[in-house]
């Protein structure tokens, strides 16, 4: 994940070069920050540019497990060092399922968590349903088939200098019995995910 922090850096470093070029203020090539940077042309700043938005968009994409589809739609992070992530959860099987969500629960040793672009390792505290149902140790909730429902998961106390999760693990059961012990457990993994602020 250091690498997204990097190629952001390097963008800016482009930008600036490409309006100095373009204003003749530097050399074909400058020295920043003790590296050789050479002068760059408008379309290598755009290629730039939309390198990193094609890396946005790829990990924003869905991840399928056990029938189920989890899309990471905003991660974002507040001034009080809490880290809010927000899900659309579809279920793509035949039928409407009930989906537990694990937080601050273990199940089958098992635990909801994120690891930040640090290395840093944070533990869910909270998980919500569809907007209503909250919960600090899992929640059990019929997903309709088809038909995208909302899940939020927050961690308290993350570090102020988060700027990635670079791994969300999310524990999971699903089954037809209301009873997380009879359900059949996964686990979802989520990477590479870019924060608000």
């Amino acid at each position: 994940m250091g690498s997204l922090v990097r190629s952001t850096s390097l963008l800016w470093i482009v930008l600036l070069i490409a309006a100095c070029a373009a204003k003749n203020q530097i050399p074909s090539s400058t020295q920043i920050h003790g590296e050789q940077v050479q002068r760059v042309t408008q379309g290598e700043v755009q290629q730039k540019v939309s390198a990193l938005d094609h890396n946005e968009a790829e990990a924003k994409q869905p991840v399928e497990v056990m029938g189920f589809s989890f899309k990471p739609r905003e991660f974002r992070i507040s001034r009080e060092d809490t880290l809010t992530c927000d899900l659309l959860i579809t279920c793509n099987r035949e039928e409407d399922t009930n989906l537990f969500l694990c937080a601050h629960t273990y199940h089958e040793g098992r635990i909801t968590m994120v690891i930040d672009d640090s290395g840093n390792e944070y533990q869910s505290d909270k998980v919500r349903v569809a907007g209503v149902y909250e919960s600090d140790s899992s929640i059990e909730h019929k997903f309709i088939a088809g038909v995208p429902i909302r899940a939020t998961l927050i961690f308290n106390r993350v570090s102020s200098d988060i700027e990635a999760v670079a791994l969300m693990e999310i524990a999971c059961s699903f089954g037809e019995s209301t009873s997380l012990l009879k359900s059949s457990p996964f686990t979802v993994r989520l990477r590479d995910i870019p924060l608000t602020r």
